[in-house]
C-alpha cells in the first residue's frame, strides 16, 4: 500500500512538474518582433506622388470625384506632405486654424543650384512639348508618363519628385469644381493669370503641425487642350538635409510660367 501511495506521489509531482514547465515555455513567442511604426504615418495615394488623409479620400468619394478603388494606403515617412480633411463642426480646413500663413513662412536658407539645365525647362507630354521655369536641374523619374511628369534632381540618392506636373482631364467639370474637387473644398485659392493668359487657381496649404506648405496650381487649359494642368511642389523637400524650398511667390511663378510650346 505504502509503495502505491509512493507511486502516485511521483506521478503526480512529475504531472505538475511538465504543467509548470509548459506554462513558462510553451507561450514564449520565439518569431521576429514586427518592425516600428513609429518614424511612419498612414496616407492614401493614387499616384505615389501626392498623399491625403482618409478624412480627404472619404470626401472625394462622397463627392463623386473617386471610386474607393482609386486609393492605396500606404506608409510614409513622418515629414511626408499629407494633405488632410476639414473639420465637419467647423467647415473650415484643420490647417486653415492656424494663424502662420504664407507671407509669415520662414523660408530656409538654401542656394539654388545656378546649372546651364536650370531656369526654362522643356519637357515632352502626350499633348506636345511644354517650358516651364524652375530654378533646379530636373528630370522626369521613373514614375512619370505622357500626362504626369514628376521631376526630380538627377543625381539624388532618392526618387522624389520635388515638382510634379500633371495633364487631367476635368470629365467636365470646371476648373474651380476640378481644383476643389482635387484637394478639398474649403481650401482657399486665388485667382491668377499665367505668362500666355490662361487663367490659374494656386493653392498654398499649411502642412498641420508644420511651417511647410503644400503649393498647387491648377491652369486653365480646358478649351484648348482640354485638360487641367495640376503643378504641385512641397516647401520643402528634406532628405538627410534640405534638398529644395520654394517661397510661394517663387513657386506661384514657377506655375505661371508653364505653356505649351508645340
Amino acid at each position: 500500500m505504502g509503495f502505491i501511495i509512493k507511486g502516485l506521489k511521483v506521478i503526480i509531482g512529475l504531472i505538475v512538474f511538465f504543467v509548470v514547465i509548459g506554462a513558462l515555455f510553451g507561450n514564449h513567442n520565439t518569431s521576429t518582433p514586427a518592425a516600428t511604426t513609429t518614424d511612419t504615418k498612414t496616407a492614401y495615394t493614387r499616384d505615389n506622388i501626392n498623399f491625403i488623409s482618409k478624412d480627404r479620400v472619404d470626401e472625394n468619394i462622397k463627392v463623386g470625384y473617386a471610386k474607393p478603388s482609386d486609393y492605396k494606403e500606404v506608409q510614409v515617412p513622418l515629414s511626408t506632405v499629407v494633405v488632410g480633411g476639414y473639420a465637419p463642426e467647423s467647415g473650415i480646413s484643420k490647417q486653415e486654424e492656424q494663424t502662420t500663413t504664407p507671407s509669415q513662412q520662414t523660408q530656409p536658407s538654401t542656394p539654388k543650384p545656378m546649372t546651364s539645365a536650370s531656369g526654362t525647362q522643356i519637357f515632352s507630354t502626350d499633348l506636345g512639348k511644354i517650358q516651364i521655369d524652375i530654378p533646379y536641374a530636373l528630370t522626369p523619374n521613373k514614375y512619370s508618363s505622357g500626362t504626369q511628369l514628376n521631376l526630380r534632381m538627377p543625381n539624388a540618392a532618392v526618387d522624389w519628385a520635388i515638382v510634379a506636373i500633371s495633364l487631367e482631364h476635368p470629365n467636365g467639370l470646371t476648373l474651380e469644381d476640378f481644383a476643389a474637387f482635387s484637394v478639398g473644398q474649403n481650401y482657399k485659392y486665388e485667382t491668377m493669370t499665367t505668362n500666355d493668359g490662361h487663367t490659374m487657381l494656386f493653392y498654398a496649404i499649411p502642412q498641420e503641425g508644420s511651417t511647410r506648405y503644400v503649393y498647387d496650381g491648377f491652369i486653365d487649359h480646358i478649351k484648348d487642350k482640354k485638360v487641367v494642368v495640376q503643378i504641385w511642389a512641397n516647401s520643402e523637400n528634406y532628405f538627410m538635409k534640405v534638398i529644395s524650398t520654394f517661397s510661394k511667390d517663387e513657386f506661384e511663378n514657377v506655375c505661371k510660367s508653364f505653356e505649351f510650346i508645340n
